[in-house]
């Protein structure tokens, strides 16, 4: 299986960025990496490892969450956790291809 492309990576990252709303520093801090890092992350120089692409995809849906009302806001979070679930119990390097596949699962569902 061949891994996620950067610049696929570094979209979630980027989306995530935008979603906590604090730059790049805001999410250096969240998870705890250094901020230079998360920069070569979201210039797609740098691949995060599947826990870290998890972590943004997170944050993403608390951001996607907090806009959504009612049912469909039940609807999305039940999805998220199950698709989370599985993320949860991936490998870290074999399995970052079908992470990022569900990733845009979401994506699709959700309108991240």
């Amino acid at each position: 299986m061949a891994l996620i492309h950067h610049e696929e990576s570094a979209k979630i990252v980027n989306q995530a960025i935008a979603a906590l709303g604090q730059g790049k520093k805001g999410l250096a801090d969240r998870l705890n990496k250094d901020p230079s890092l998360v920069s070569r992350y979201a210039s797609g120089a740098v691949r995060p490892k599947a826990e870290t692409l998890l972590k943004c995809m997170e944050f993403i849906q608390e951001e996607v969450g907090s806009r959504s009302e009612g049912a469909q806001s039940s609807l999305d979070n039940k999805m998220y956790s199950a698709v989370k679930d599985v993320v949860s119990n991936l490998s870290s390097d074999r399995d970052a291809d079908l992470i990022h596949a569900l990733f845009k699962v979401l994506q699709v569902a959700q309108k991240v």
